[in-house]
């Protein structure tokens, strides 16, 4: 059974963000699928309720383990709910493979909005604004001229019709027309001054606008950015008990709760380390003390709980029902043999034992008592307890659950502080703009 998981708790975007990248996995008969650039083409097929849309290629990422969608190739999409589908050709055979089996992903493209402390600022406001206020001045400015040479021209008609007997009074009335139109063109001179002083302030005033307009638009992108990242926090910090990894650091098992370092590899699955053993009762993913689980309120003598990891293995190593144990004195299961028939070279494999805790109170710090996996055997060719080949047993994504069945790895939610320490510096820019903007 194939199937597709969206891994960003967040499935919307704002229409023509191009700056987004939106993350997938595959997983194929419960197993984590992969490709290289070699060997297959990944496309993700995007439609919606009208019918199918386009095709996007898709990035990999993490070995290959991880399917990536752009969102500067949708910026052709309206806002609205849009179903996908991941379609991976063989570069030999030509050959598709879809996933999921049925049904599909979906995400959401949104409107995009620009506010300043709760009030829209439209685009479109702030040019009427400019061109209504440009239009104003300059008609200000025709009608004093306008009214300046209506006035001349009534004057001089009046001139003109006078008579003989006026001319000594048109004479003197001349010279005051003279001073008169000194003074209207003075007039229109400081007219024409104040109309380009206005057109400058106009302008001036239109660049401050735009300037906050910009100031604002950082601002809803950076409160927009802090608002996901909250939700993403809020929703894995919601997750339901028995769906969430009750194991702290589990992509790393070197703080507190893990008692035993790890044989880290430097190599990671699902951004987890590996570790690697190849000697018998060796913690090759470090063993977890189980009064960790205790103290955070997680633990009870009621509920069934499952401990599980992904296995593989190299070289000519073969191996065999009861190689591999779970152990721990906490439990009813210590000493439980791990099924491994479907351990091998090729594919990651999730291996898991089913528990109930044994105990009210578990011990403190008991080495014995902590959750782990340990082979029964070496691959090393040497000592009473070989085993068949030689090479080694790879362990990675360790999860503990409660319910009888393993699902695929996820961290705990508590290990993402990334996602608190990006909120927090979203809030001081967000703080920081705010107050610029104040000052304008």
């Amino acid at each position: 059974m194939k199937k597709l998981n969206l891994l960003d708790q967040s499935s919307s975007f704002k229409v023509n963000d191009t700056g987004t990248i939106i993350p997938f996995n595959a997983f194929e008969d419960n197993q984590p699928f992969s490709v290289t650039a070699d060997d297959a083409t990944p496309v993700f097929r995007i439609k919606n309720e009208m019918g199918f849309l386009k095709s996007v290629n898709a990035t990999v990422a993490v070995g290959g383990y991880i399917f990536q969608l752009n969102t500067k190739d949708l910026v052709d999409l309206v806002p609205g709910t849009y179903q996908v589908e991941l379609v991976v050709t063989d570069s030999k055979t030509n050959e598709e493979q879809i996933f999921p089996d049925t049904g599909f992903c979906s995400f959401n493209i949104t409107d995009s909005a620009m506010t300043v402390t709760g009030t829209q600022i439209p685009t479109m406001s702030l040019d009427s604004f400019k061109n209504e206020l440009q239009q104003y001045v300059e008609n200000q400015a025709a009608s004093k001229l306008q009214t300046i040479e209506s006035d001349f021209q009534t004057y001089a008609t009046n001139l003109q019709n006078s008579t003989i007997k006026q001319a000594q009074q048109a004479s003197s009335d001349a010279q005051t027309a003279i001073t008169t139109a000194n003074e209207a063109s003075s007039k229109a001179g400081q007219a024409s001054s104040d109309s380009q002083s206005a057109i400058k302030t106009a302008s001036d005033a239109v660049t401050t606008a735009n300037s906050a307009l910009t100031t604002a638009n950082s601002i809803s992108a950076t409160a927009n950015n802090a608002v996901q990242l909250a939700n993403k926090a809020l929703a894995q910090l919601q997750q339901p008990i028995g769906t969430r990894n009750l194991l702290l650091d589990s992509r790393n098992g070197k703080s507190a709760p893990w008692m035993y370092k790890n044989s880290n590899t430097g190599s990671t699955l699902m951004s987890c380390y590996i570790g690697k053993v190849n000697k018998a009762w060796t913690k090759a993913i470090g063993a977890y003390n189980v009064y960790d689980i205790y103290q955070r309120g997680l633990y009870n003598t009621a509920d069934t709980y499952t401990f599980s990891c992904y296995a593989k293995t190299d070289g000519n190593v073969q191996l065999r029902n009861g190689d591999i144990s779970f152990y721990s004195t906490a439990t009813d299961s210590n000493g439980a043999k791990v099924d491994v028939s479907k351990v091998n070279s090729n594919t990651w494999t999730q291996i898991s034992v089913s528990f109930k805790f044994s105990s009210a109170n578990p011990p403190q710090n008991d080495g014995g008592a902590t959750l782990r996996f340990e082979p029964n055997v070496s691959w090393d060719g040497s000592g009473s307890r070989a085993g068949v080949g030689k090479g080694y047993l790879y362990l990675a994504c360790p999860q503990l659950e409660k319910g009888p069945k393993a699902s695929d790895y996820h961290p705990a939610p508590e290990d993402d502080y990334s996602m608190i320490q990006q909120m927090q510096s979203q809030i001081a820019v967000l703080t920081q703009q705010i107050a610029t903007l104040q000052k304008k």
